[in-house]
């Protein structure tokens, strides 16, 4: 209703009120713009781009499904992103307590080494051989 009032009005609304209908995430003050959108963009960078691009690629592919379709499809989603390297290093990291090694350090397999009580380690390609 809210976006039909607008397409039809062109009626400006404000910044707290688009906030109020959803249609933006958050508000700041105009001088804080510029530091909390490198902020933001920031903690994307951070993330795992393989765990982003799925992300973004299931949210858009989701958006028209009705919602029973939309949870399958998630949850297929989120299975195959639970054992990729990447997301097993979160897992690792958020079992440890530690934080995520840099996307350029991230080794390329994570496991859990014997006699390591069950912890996970970085396992370079060829420690495996």
């Amino acid at each position: 209703k809210r976006a039909l009032e607008m397409l039809l009005t062109g009626a400006p609304i404000d910044a707290p009120t688009a906030a109020a209908w959803g249609l933006v995430n958050r508000v700041v003050p105009r001088e804080r713009l510029e530091a909390e959108t490198l902020a933001l963009a920031r903690t994307i960078a951070e993330a795992s781009p393989l765990t982003v691009a799925l992300g973004k690629q299931a949210f858009y592919a989701q958006i028209d499904l009705d919602q029973e379709k939309a949870y399958a499809y998630a949850r297929e989603v989120m299975s195959m992103n639970a054992v990729a390297a990447d997301a097993q290093e979160g897992m690792c990291a958020f079992l440890e307590t530690r934080r995520l090694f840099p996307c350029a350090a991230r080794p390329v397999l994570m496991r859990s080494l014997p006699n390591s009580g069950g912890a996970c380690r970085p396992v370079a390609r060829a420690a495996l051989r």
